[in-house]
């Protein structure tokens, strides 16, 4: 379910496409995204992970927001993500994982720009 199973997204600054946000994963563990060129949606992200690692974050057509985006694990493989109606920022996104599973994402109160996201 949403509640046990979830992680939680907080934007920085209430900014999260420009300023990037904090995830605080379901066991606790807290991973810091940072948007290149201070433009998620359009330049993509990097986001460091508990251990130091980084995941590198494209947008597909350099458009996340309707056009979903990929990306790339320190271990080499990806994933893909669809929005929902071509509209992840109010309908929320699906990604298909590595590993064959698919996390669905919702946005929190139907704004995810600024209230973020949750995701199961």
């Amino acid at each position: 379910g949403w509640d046990n199973d979830t992680s939680s997204t907080r934007c920085n600054f209430g900014k999260c496409f420009q300023d990037g946000w904090v995830t605080t994963q379901r066991d606790g563990q807290v991973s810091d995204t940072r948007c290149n060129f201070g433009n998620c949606l359009k330049d993509g992200w990097t986001t460091t992970h508990p251990d130091g690692t980084t995941s590198d974050t494209r947008c597909n057509f350099g458009k996340c927001a309707t056009d979903g985006w990929s990306t790339t694990y320190p271990d080499g493989s990806s994933s893909d993500t669809r929005c929902n109606f071509s509209a992840c920022m109010t309908d929320g996104w699906s990604t298909s994982m590595p590993n064959g599973d698919s996390i669905e994402c919702r946005c929190s109160f139907s704004n995810c720009l600024t209230e973020g996201a949750e995701c199961n």
